[in-house]
């Protein structure tokens, strides 16, 4: 493979051709044992302080294989253009910066058949209180289990900061979303609450609490909601302690799914870690998790998973 670079100024044109040949073992159960295929990208930016502009094409042949790197998937063309700008409000505006930006991408298999046709833009704001928050909206057609499904939303987000050590935020996103296990489309609806805060001298607490849930066919499918809370405490400069509470809820109506599903659904988890630094380069981890669950086969919290660990880092200069 090779990696072409180009820049003039401010626009970059970057890009990748790779190529490969790959041979598995008869006795793997693989449609194709001699693989080979080619795959190449492209990517043109430009960026000044209220502009920006970016598209890009790549295309991964159904043969090329990267089973030494990382590479989700192949036999797929995808292309993709955006843009944006930022305007910059005077000193002591009530907002410092407002963004505007959108893109509109593409991706084909490598057959032709449309995977994804997505059309997205957001209004951002930073504002008083060293908040932001702002407006995302998507539309999308996604092609899954054989059926082109079209998706959308809205989405509103913002966090702000009351006070030094203080910050807190949330999310909400409604629009119609496909239930990918029984590949029907529902109403989807999604709202998180978070915050993280400083607590004295080497004290924090985090918390961050979510809920989703699906509609569709007269019913509730799915609905899902997650806790995790984490505590730190800065014992002194060179030790560390952190407790970290999970904790999820899965509730799912039978009747609308083919296939069969827990009605119920728990999952709890727990972790210890104790940190030492002996010096820059070296430290010295400790701890312990304990987890649980039940569904409907397990009416009952049963304690699953245990366990403790110790890891030793050292490290030294050349």
């Amino acid at each position: 493979g090779v990696e072409p670079r180009w820049r003039s100024g401010n626009p970059v044109l970057t890009s990748q051709f790779l190529n490969s040949n790959s041979r598995y073992p008869l006795a793997l159960d693989v449609d194709d044992h001699d693989p080979s295929g080619n795959a190449w990208r492209a990517n043109y930016a430009f960026d000044t302080r209220g502009w920006w502009f970016q598209a890009s094409h790549e295309d991964v042949a159904p043969g090329f294989r990267a089973d030494l790197g990382f590479m989700g998937r192949v036999g797929y063309d995808m292309s993709l253009v955006g843009g944006g700008h930022t305007w910059f409000g005077e000193e002591g505006a009530t907002f410092n910066r407002i963004g505007l930006s959108g893109d509109y991408d593409v991706t084909h298999r490598a057959d032709g058949q449309l995977l994804e046709r997505e059309l997205e833009g957001q209004l951002t704001f930073n504002g008083p209180l060293q908040s932001n928050f702002g407006i995302h909206a998507l539309g999308r057609e996604r092609f899954w289990e054989g059926t082109l499904f079209d998706e959308s939303y809205l989405h509103l987000y913002g966090n702000f900061t009351p006070r030094s050590g203080m910050q807190f935020g949330g999310d909400l996103r409604v629009g119609p979303q496909i239930d990918l296990q029984a590949a029907r489309r529902g109403q989807g609806r999604f709202a998180e609450v978070w915050g993280e805060l400083s607590l004295g001298v080497g004290y924090s607490l985090s918390i961050d609490l979510f809920r989703q849930d699906l509609l569709r066919d007269g019913g509730t499918a799915f609905a899902a909601t997650v806790l995790d809370t984490r505590f730190g405490w800065q014992i002194d400069p060179r030790q560390r302690l952190r407790i970290a509470f999970q904790a999820s809820r899965v509730e799912k109506d039978p009747a609308l799914y083919e296939e069969p599903v827990n009605r119920h659904a728990r999952d709890v988890g727990a972790q210890l870690i104790y940190s030492y630094k002996v010096n820059p380069r070296t430290a010295l981890y400790a701890g312990g998790t304990i987890g649980g669950f039940l569904d409907d086969e397990n009416p009952t919290l049963f304690a699953s998973s245990r366990g403790v660990f110790l890891k030793l880092s050292y490290g030294w200069a050349p």
